[in-house]
């Protein structure tokens, strides 16, 4: 390119290929310019009315004023330094690929029948080769494109190992309980959670949760709640003294905007029917910095809830349950853990 610039006495030479669509648009690929010259890329009117006329008729565009010239008077309001143009088309198998340019900034350059057959055979040897450069680096972008891909897929394959195993993977029995626990994040990472644990004697400790979003985002968040929980809610503390520290250590930590829901349970799996109880708490914790605020109470509901700041005081309310009652902990979401609900016993 900087050969035929010179040979013709151009300002500016340059190689553009068609866009992907296949449109008027163009990328590009080689600029040459003379020394001492400023160079830069075409005006977007320019490029799109040089290709478009080189697409509808086949042929070399020739003219001394682009910016004058009648046949394109659209652009004449444009500023460029794009003023004197010689361009032919890059054809591979008879389907034009790009063009190949050169101009002169200065107004009244005539150009001469010699030099646009010069420029159309360089182009016409030049073709075939340009499209293979190009085709060879589009296959390279794509191979890049589809490792990196692999790499993600591994990535969050390998995250997704590492959230399932912050979850238990087999029931816990408790006296006469038996807690059974799933959970399938929309992605291959998420912000669903639940835990159960034992703690001391029979008593033992359930909690379901859900970070707002989805995505590794709300997974990396649900990891600091299942840290805080089992830091806190060890059978040490209050229900309710543990609740407070787990929203506060999570809404520290929390970005704005970011909201979690969490229900938390106390379990006695003892002998007896009278002995068999469940103390629970519910927590939401905002990372805002909004006033706290409680939720009222649905008739219906066996689990007093707070929104709150990291300043929340959750309530513990305690329900006991016969020899035949089931526990389903489940998002609200979700259908099936409704359905299931229905049918339990005693839910939470």
């Amino acid at each position: 390119m900087q050969k035929t610039t010179g040979l013709l006495s151009a300002d500016e030479g340059s190689i553009k290929l068609l866009g992907v669509d296949g449109g008027a648009t163009a990328k590009t690929l080689v600029r040459k310019h003379q020394p001492g010259l400023d160079s830069g890329s075409w005006e977007l009117p320019i490029v799109t009315t040089v290709m478009g006329y080189l697409l509808h008729k086949g042929e070399p565009l020739i003219s001394s004023d682009l910016l004058d010239d009648e046949r394109f008077s659209g652009i004449r309001r444009i500023v460029s330094r794009v003023r004197a143009v010689m361009a032919v088309p890059l054809k591979v198998d008879n389907r034009i690929t790009g063009m190949l340019a050169v101009t002169n900034r200065t107004p009244g350059r005539h150009w001469t029948d010699d030099e646009a057959k010069l420029l159309t055979i360089v182009a016409t040897n030049s073709a075939g080769v340009i499209e293979q450069a190009r085709l060879r680096v589009e296959a390279e972008e794509k191979k890049r494109l589809e490792e990196e891909n692999r790499r993600m897929e591994s990535e969050l394959d390998l995250a997704r190992d590492i959230q399932m195993s912050l979850v238990p993977s087999g029931p816990l029995h408790g006296g006469p309980w038996e807690v059974h626990g799933k959970v399938v994040p929309a992605r291959q990472v998420g912000g669903d959670y639940f835990d159960y644990f034992p703690l001391d004697g029979s008593r033992f400790a359930i909690t379901i949760a859900d970070v707002s979003g989805k995505g590794v985002p709300a997974a990396l968040l649900m990891s600091n709640v299942q840290a805080s929980l089992r830091a806190f809610c060890n059978g040490e503390r209050e229900i309710t003294e543990a609740i407070r520290q787990v929203n506060r250590s999570v809404a520290r930590s929390a970005s704005g905007g970011k909201f979690i829901t969490l229900f938390y349970a106390r379990c006695c799996g003892a002998a007896t029917a009278r002995s068999r109880s469940c103390r629970k708490a519910g927590c939401c914790s905002d990372s805002s910095t909004t006033p706290s605020t409680r939720m009222a109470r649905r008739p219906s509901a066996t689990v007093t809830r707070c929104c709150s700041t990291a300043t929340a005081s959750p309530r513990r309310p305690t329900a006991t349950a016969s020899s035949s009652a089931k526990i389903v902990c489940a998002r609200s979401g979700s259908r099936a853990a409704r359905c299931r609900r229905r049918r339990s016993s005693a839910a939470c």
